[in-house]
């Protein structure tokens, strides 16, 4: 009787998650295919502004030893994904948008877009590095 029970509170238990689960479904297509665009989908749903920055400038740290000494710093960057000014600026920018649908059984989908911005100022050693996120619809606005 009480393996009968047990197995009935498991199976129950099972059936409850189930019925809540939830899912994500995220598309990332907006973000585009660069190496700095695949590294930030690894951020989405967990983005923190700072600790995102400093994996972003870890990657860019990474993607940068990877060109001999010398290299044009505007090619690097440009190679990784983002987009320089002209000379004299020091600045490259990324921007991109991903979409998701939060889905739970029983509701309509929740969607909401995300804006993600990254904007390097490489006039000097270390480069300075800043990763943003904003929703432009759904989730939490700031």
């Amino acid at each position: 009787m009480k393996q009968l029970f047990t197995s009935f509170i498991l199976t129950s238990a099972i059936a409850s998650s189930a019925a809540s689960a939830q899912s994500i479904n995220f598309n990332f297509a907006g973000l585009g295919n660069s190496p700095l665009a695949t590294q930030l989908q690894t951020h989405a749903g967990l983005w923190r502004d700072e600790w995102s920055r400093a994996k972003v400038q870890a990657f860019l740290d990474d993607f940068r030893s990877r060109y001999p000494n010398g290299s044009d710093v505007r090619s690097v960057l440009a190679d990784a994904g983002l987009d320089c000014a002209q000379p004299p600026e020091d600045i490259c920018t990324y921007a991109g948008v991903y979409t998701y649908d939060l889905g739970r059984p029983g509701y309509p989908p929740k969607r909401g877009a995300v804006r993600m911005d990254v904007v390097v100022n490489f006039d000097k050693a270390p480069w300075d590095v800043k990763a943003t996120h904003e929703h432009i619809y759904g989730g939490v606005k700031k």
